[in-house]
């Protein structure tokens, strides 16, 4: 791995470590991982695993809208919506937006993108 795509991931985390709540952004494996080509349901996999992941994590769904790609709910004091995007390129990321306390943000955030690898099977 050369030193410029080193620097991206770490330089990232820093920033991240600073905000009170925020947003965090997940498109699957690192780039040069290979995995099986998108199919034309991988958007309905991803929706459905983001789905169980907040579930499984402890976020009080308050609305679910598979149309849109938003799921919005609660964990303690911390306000959530996920985003589930379809790209362009035929990819789909997620996405976790959220208000509260630095602490709870980030331990919830380790919490929904750990339980939501295991569902896509990287873990």
């Amino acid at each position: 791995m050369d030193k410029k795509r080193l620097c991206i991931p770490i330089m990232f985390l820093f920033l991240l470590s600073g905000q009170l709540g925020g947003c965090y952004y997940y498109a699957g494996p690192a780039p040069g991982v290979v995995g099986p080509p998108p199919s034309a349901s991988s958007y309905d996999v991803v929706w459905n695993n983001a789905l169980r992941a907040a579930e499984e994590t402890g976020i009080q769904i308050a609305s679910v809208d598979n149309g849109t790609g938003i799921i919005y709910g609660k964990r303690g004091s911390t306000d959530v919506k996920v985003v589930v995007t379809r790209q362009n390129d035929g990819r789909t990321r997620v996405e976790l937006d959220m208000k509260g306390q630095k602490q709870e943000t980030q331990a919830l955030a380790n919490d929904f993108f750990g339980a939501y690898d295991r569902y896509m099977g990287r873990r």
